[in-house]
Order: structure tokens, then sequence, then C-alpha cells
């Protein structure tokens, strides 16, 4: 049975959450999420810091479930290499969809609160961590004989997943409308990337 606490924390979550459904993050108040969470304010500092450590509160409730399907790719073990990462990008993409206010609220949170980027800077070095080895074991040869680093080209791979699904979300919160052919076009670059690099 939850205890008082896990679930004042979780009105607050639950708050954020359908707030980000209708306001920008910077336009969410701390009034706001109280009265709509039935706490005080020293309640809500109880728990966090600040709005935006309450926003990253929900994303990191999805870490797991990320985790897993970028495994799809990291742990394809001799599969075949494009499949795997079509398959994980596919994946990935889903998941950014299914929770995009969550997610766009994050982005936005990350923009305008220390502690929010700090939970995302953690996020993204979690993925980075995971990619690095895949991509030394796939491409490294590869990519040292045509004198890119392994390393660096793994970082510059997941910002620029992280970047093109933080516009998708956004476009989907907006607008109502995914980006075209997000999927392809990220499966193509990593693809290119890493199993198109010239033996020469």
């Amino acid at each position: 049975m939850p205890v008082k606490g896990d679930l004042r924390r979780a009105r607050i979550q639950s708050a954020i959450a359908e707030l980000l459904e209708t306001s920008h993050f910077e336009a969410i108040s701390i009034a706001e999420i109280t009265r709509r969470a039935d706490v005080t304010r020293p309640g809500f500092y109880f728990y966090f810091p600040t709005k935006g450590a309450a926003v990253a509160s929900l994303m990191e409730g999805l870490f797991v479930e990320f985790e897993e399907a970028a495994r799809i790719w990291y742990e394809h073990r001799g599969e075949n290499q494009r499949a795997a990462l079509r398959d994980g990008m596919q994946a990935t993409v889903t998941l950014w969809r299914k929770h995009a206010l969550v997610m766009h609220g994050m982005v936005q949170a990350a923009s305008a609160d220390a502690a929010a980027r700090e939970v995302w800077d953690r996020w993204v070095s979690a993925f980075l961590a995971r990619a690095i080895p895949t991509v030394a074991a796939d491409a490294g040869a590869n990519l040292r004989r045509a004198g890119a680093d392994p390393t660096a080209v793994a970082r510059v791979l997941v910002d620029a997943t992280f970047s093109a699904m933080a516009r998708d979300v956004r476009a989907i919160v907006e607008t109502g409308t995914e980006t075209p052919d997000v999927v392809a076009s990220l499966t193509h670059v990593w693809a290119q990337a890493l199993y198109s690099t010239s033996r020469g």
C-alpha cells in the first residue's frame, strides 16, 4: 500500500503531466501545480527543488522503457546490423511519440531549469554510454581508417537523434502532426555513418 508521501508525490507528477497538455512549461506556475495536486507550496518543495525537477521526475520514470527499446540495436549480437538499427530506431521513435507530452515538457524544462538540465544530460549520457561500444564494435575499424573517432561519431549521432526527436514531439504537441519519415531518415544517417564507411 502506498504511503502518504508517495501519494502526494504522485499527485504532483500527475498535476504537472495534466498541465503540460495545455500549457508551455514556462507558463506553468508552482501555484497552479500545488492547487491541482492539492498540496501546499512547502509540500511541493519537500519533494522537488524546482518545477523543472518535477517534470524531470516524469521522464526518469520512463528510462527503463526507453533503454529496452534501444537495446534492440545495442545488443544485436551478430544479427543483421542494419535491420537491428532500423528496428531499434522504430521502437525508440514510437516511445518518444507515445510520451510526446512528457518528452516535450522535458525539453522545455531542460532549457530553462538547471535541475531538469542535469537530468536531461544524464539521460543523454546514459544512451551515449550504451552507443559508444556498439559503434566501436560495429564500425570502429572502418571509422578509424576514414579518420573518424568512433566515440566522437557516436556522440554526434546520439545528439542528432535527440534533436530530431525533440523537434518531432514539439510538432506533435503543437500541431498534432508527426515529422514525416523521421525513422527512415535517422536510420539512414546512422547506417551511412556506421555501415557505409569506405574501407579504402
